[in-house]
């Protein structure tokens, strides 16, 4: 592995994700953002890292610099190395300020959005978990920031069951379990009303279950 791991930043279902530098660099170039998890249970992040890979180009989607096994702790680990966002993401943008975006930046937003998910289905893929947490946010090259969607771990699945985050979840991938590229419209739409108005478009449910009768109303 070209990159040394200098902390853990955190976890998900596919396994830990680190902030790296070059090793053959001094410290101040680039950081890179590493997916890690043991090689007989990294079939996910394998297949991100394919699709990443396929979406390689447009500046709205995160850019993986390449993959690699390395041996940590005894066991053969698969990395997946990507751009290090160091502003965090839309949520983070969102709901860390608890400011109201103004219209011609929640506008600006939903253009980058839009352009990303646009190159996702040219591709013939469907991101499937679009939410503010999957949006990258990097620092701004004018006025407001740049945003990039990430987080493709659940775009090559292909069974008929529900999966995703269900507050942003279109009515047919509820209720049938169809995924088309219609819900990343629709998750788009529910992060512009969040940008705008500050709260998500869905609030004041008690369960899941209470969530997806609302949304199957």
């Amino acid at each position: 592995m070209h990159w040394k791991k200098v902390k853990v930043l955190g976890s998900g279902s596919y396994g830990m994700v680190s902030l790296a530098r070059p090793m053959n660099v001094c410290s101040s170039m680039i950081y890179a953002a590493v997916k890690s998890a043991e090689v007989n249970r990294s079939f996910s992040l394998r297949e991100e890292g394919k699709i990443l890979n396929a979406l390689r180009g447009p500046e709205y989607v995160v850019e993986c610099f390449g993959e690699d096994v390395s041996v940590e702790n005894g066991k053969d680990t698969y990395n997946l190395m990507l751009e290090y966002a160091a502003s965090g993401t839309l949520h983070d943008l969102l709901h860390k300020s608890k400011m109201m975006l103004g219209e011609s930046e929640a506008t600006y937003y939903a253009f980058q959005i839009l352009k990303g998910i646009s190159h996702v289905h040219n591709k013939g893929f469907i991101h499937c978990d679009l939410k503010p947490a999957n949006i990258l946010v990097f620092p701004p090259t004018e006025k407001y920031m740049r945003l990039k969607l990430a987080d493709f771990g659940l775009s090559s699945k292909k069974d008929r069951h529900f999966r995703g985050t269900l507050v942003y979840a279109s009515l047919e991938s509820v209720t049938r379990g169809v995924y088309g590229k219609e819900v990343d419209i629709w998750a788009l739409g529910c992060i512009v009303v969040e940008m705008i108005t500050g709260k998500r478009i869905w609030s004041g449910y008690k369960s899941k279950n209470e969530l997806a009768l609302k949304i199957d109303l």
